[in-house]
């Protein structure tokens, strides 16, 4: 028990041995005595910290293999065993996703999307406070690179970037890289997992001299060595923790509440200072709040619209270590103190089956509109309204009424809250003529928001139902043109006579079978000029008449950089990514590990193989950053110039290897 107590680097010793003989048959070597001591080193900070250890690869998936041989999996493992020994002698609580040169997904029906999935699912069972994936990276070109990159998670610029400060700063010292960066990362592993997160690839195993450092066991205890002081430097500086006051018991009659919150600085070696306190209320800065004994408060200086609303506080403390993004949501709902009740046509005739749209705006104290799905009561003294009440929406509702088939006049009765509206419709004999549509797809399901043209002139959208209405003093054959984004135009020439409602069911035709409805395609500008921008306009006019939505990466000024591209992306739910860029041959590149991505490439390739059939299209792996870090299935299109001086006919191939992709996806 003496030698125990005064060998700290004994304790690693057995415990990395032991974690070595428990997990069976390791591939990797038994490390010999790992000298460290403790002395000196503060390692209450991360004493009970759940700190999950991923080391990547293993099993089939060997990641990376330098040119002897060594596998990058078994580095993986090598480097983790010994730095959960470390954290376990530090009184740490760590968790390999992984002990043996294995997978970690152990079904039969293997995949390496499930793998590492399974490896997130690891970090969040145990509630990680820190999440590292350990990787060694490769190089097809330069077999000499030797940099050291630390990824953070994307989604977290906050505290998963300042543990990748932490810890790049004692890796690099013990690893004595070439060169060192933090960036921003989305990979599977990092975007899936709830906790603090980074992805360390610490060297380059296709780097000669690398290999051979890296099959010692000195290397993969100095790399655990700059990993474990990382975590400690982290944890040490301490991390702000946000605690909500207000806004639990705010009241929804309240326009302008009170919005409360305690700041902890994570340690009583540091503080907060108010410059370094970020709030926002419904992504808007707020720069005047009061702080004061650790709590932050803010009363809104204008009411607060009627609705759901978020308040949202960071803090960074004086050591540099910034907290989690902290949001809550509240209620603002003001009773309703107004209502105004509109029909669109003041007469009609009284037959029992025309529709008379009513529209209804209901307001607040203040004037406002009134809060999401406020219930509307309706009722006639005649006829009916097609429903017996409605819910408002930005402080508006349609209701449809049908008149009686005696002619009389009729009174509206609309009632929000306490507040009641009349207005009044004359049914009977009119000289005005009534043309009334629905408008359907092929599935028959209502089309909403769909331009009406009269004679050439828009004058109205279909509403919530599909439906279209229009009264005119003139009468005989009128032009009447449907159209919208996603459908084919509709014209119809029906003939409107005097007292007398037309009514017609309308079917529209979706462009393509509406096989790009509901798809978000980002195309990217790669390069550092304009060359590509006239073919991506071309495509997304395209894609976009189809029904389709198109997110552009950039368009004016200089490009963003590579990595704020990548999280732009990571923040949308698109389906698919572009990236075009002019280079002097015709190839399609993709991420070797994406085979969506990989289907998607050789469709873009077969479709522009059959107009440009001398330039032989060619589809590559590759690592290219933007292709790697986006979790949508990603290609980047090299273009020469004189391609891209032809956008129309490359658009045309572009848009039908899309709709090729999206078919045989929906048919999966």
């Amino acid at each position: 028990m003496k030698l125990l107590k005064k060998s700290p680097y004994f304790i690693l010793t057995i415990l990395t041995l032991f974690s070595f003989l428990f997990c069976g048959c390791s591939r990797y070597r038994l490390p010999p005595p790992a000298l460290f001591s403790f002395e000196g080193i503060d390692t209450s900070p991360i004493k009970g910290k759940i700190i999950v250890i991923d080391p990547g690869h293993g099993g089939i998936e060997k990641g990376a293999v330098g040119l002897k041989g060594l596998k990058e999996s078994e580095v993986n493992i090598g480097v983790a065993l010994h730095l959960w020994s470390l954290l376990k002698a530090a009184g740490a609580e760590p968790v390999l996703t992984r002990h043996t040169d294995s997978s970690v997904y152990k079904g039969k029906d293997f995949t390496l999307k499930k793998d590492l999935r399974a490896r997130a699912e690891v970090g969040n069972m145990h509630g990680a406070d820190l999440f590292i994936s350990i990787h060694h990276n490769a190089s097809e070109k330069n077999k000499n690179m030797n940099s050291l990159i630390i990824f953070h998670k994307t989604s977290d610029s906050g505290k998963s970037r300042d543990a990748a400060q932490s810890i790049i700063k004692y890796l690099k010292g013990e690893l004595a890289s070439d060169s060192a960066s933090v960036l921003p990362g989305n990979y599977h592993v990092l975007r899936n997992t709830e906790a603090t997160a980074i992805l360390g690839e610490a060297s380059f195993i296709s780097s000669k001299t690398n290999e051979k450092e890296l099959s010692f066991q000195r290397t993969a205890m100095r790399e655990a060595k700059g990993y474990f002081l990382g975590i400690i430097d982290y944890f040490s500086k301490g991390i702000p923790e946000i605690t909500l006051l207000e806004p639990e018991n705010i009241i929804p009659e309240a326009a302008k509440p009170l919005l409360r919150a305690h700041i902890d600085p994570g340690s009583k070696k540091t503080s907060v200072l108010k410059k370094d306190i970020f709030i926002t209320v419904d992504n808007r800065n707020i720069k005047s709040f009061n702080y004061d004994r650790k709590t932050v408060s803010f009363i809104p200086a204008k009411p607060l619209n009627n609705g759901v609303h978020t308040f949202c506080l960071t803090a960074r403390n004086s050591n540099g270590n910034i907290s989690k993004k902290e949001c809550f949501s509240f209620n603002v709902s003001l009773a309703p103190a107004k209502i105004i009740t509109t029909p669109r046509f003041p007469s009609m005739p009284a037959n029992g089956t025309a529709r008379n749209p009513v529209d209804i705006e209901v307001f607040d104290r203040l004037g406002r509109p009134v809060a999401e799905n406020t219930e509307i009561i309706l009722s006639a003294s005649s006829g009916f309204f097609l429903q017996r009440s409605v819910f408002t929406k930005s402080g508006k509702a349609l209701a449809i009424f049908i008149p009686p088939e005696i002619p009389q006049k009729v009174k509206l009765i609309a009632i929000a809250g306490k507040v009641i509206s009349e207005a009044s419709i004359d049914c009977g004999r009119v000289k005005s003529s009534y043309f009334m549509a629905t408008l359907r797809d092929t599935f028959g399901r209502p089309v909403v928001n769909v331009n009406v043209f009269k004679n050439k002139t828009l004058f109205g959208l279909s509403d919530s139902t599909g439906f279209v209405y229009d009264s005119s003093q003139i009468a005989g054959k009128v032009c009447y043109e449907f159209k919208k984004k996603g459908y084919s135009p509709k014209k119809i020439y029906p003939e409107l006579n005097p007292g007398e409602t037309t009514l017609k069911n309308l079917i529209l035709e979706p462009i393509d079978k509406g096989i790009f409805f509901n798809r978000k395609i980002i195309l990217d500008p790669a390069g550092k000029d304009n060359s590509t921008f006239p073919l991506i306009l071309e495509l997304k006019k395209k894609i976009e008449d189809a029904g389709g939505k198109v997110i552009l990466t950039w368009e004016k000024g200089s490009p963003p950089s590579k990595a704020k591209r990548a999280t732009m992306a990571s923040l949308t739910d698109a389906d698919i990514f572009i990236s075009f860029e002019n280079y002097k041959k015709l190839s399609i590149e993709h991420y070797f590990r994406s085979e969506s991505g990989k289907r998607l490439a050789h469709k873009i390739c077969f479709q522009l193989g059959e107009i440009f059939k001398h330039m032989n299209c060619k589809t590559k792996n590759s690592t290219e950053y933007l292709l790697v870090h986006t979790p949508m299935p990603a290609v980047l299109i090299k273009f020469p110039g004189q391609v891209l001086k032809n956008s129309q006919p490359v658009s045309i191939d572009l848009y039908n290897a899309l709709l090729k992709f999206f078919i045989d996806k929906d048919s999966e």
